[in-house]
């Protein structure tokens, strides 16, 4: 009997045994996570470093990410592509202006970390309403009215309120009549006085029928 003895040399790829999940969605929302936090672009090698994921031996990662309308892949580089594009209080304010159903807080702070500084800044000229679920909604506040100038203010305030004798007789000599107001009392109703409830008996014995036992009672 012959014994043969093989030697098989293994090559073992770290990747094969890796402790990442393996759902795609899972590697795009760390991946997402990682470059919004940063807000700079991350190349495939830092990614590598930072989450374990080897983008360069997954294509098909890659392609998803492509297809992903928070990211840009450009040049072996992936950039986080927030919603809005606002680079400093003025273009807030118009996008606040041209939104008719609010925006989403969380979205605006993906575009801009100032946004927070902007809304207390501009005090009640923006809104923020919580929803059930609660997320915050961000308005423009456009109810807010001019205040009427100085001048016109003193005017209003300089204006006293005549005594009543003194605008009756004003009213008079202006030729204007003056009609009192009589209110008319309701007059109480009469309260009907209870009727006594007419009973009525049965009739058992045929010697006292046709006696009126209701006048008795009266």
């Amino acid at each position: 009997m012959f014994q043969f003895n093989y030697k098989v040399n293994i090559i073992i790829n770290s990747s094969m045994f890796s402790s990442q999940p393996k759902h795609l969605n899972t590697y795009i929302l760390k991946i997402i996570n990682l470059i919004k936090k940063v807000k700079r672009p991350f190349n495939y090698y830092e990614i590598k470093e930072e989450l374990g994921i080897n983008l360069a031996h997954n294509p098909g990662l890659i392609q998803s990410l492509k297809k992903n309308p928070r990211i840009e892949v450009k040049d072996n580089t992936l950039i986080y592509k927030p919603l809005y594009q606002i680079k400093n209080k003025e273009e807030f304010v118009d996008l606040l202006k041209e939104s008719q159903v609010g925006i989403l807080l969380s979205d605006l702070i993906d575009s801009n970390d100032k946004v927070e500084e902007w809304i207390k800044e501009l005090g009640e000229n923006v809104l923020s309403l919580k929803d059930a679920d609660g997320s915050i909604a961000v308005f423009y506040n456009d109810l807010i009215l001019d205040k009427a100038p100085k001048e016109v203010l003193n005017l209003y305030y300089k204006i006293s309120v005549p005594n009543y004798t003194d605008m009756i007789n004003e009213l008079t000599s202006a030729g204007l009549k003056i009609h009192k107001a009589e209110l008319t009392k309701k007059k109480p109703i009469p309260k009907s006085a209870n009727k006594k409830n007419r009973r009525r008996i049965k009739i058992t014995n045929t010697h006292i029928k046709g006696i009126d036992f209701q006048e008795e009672e009266k």
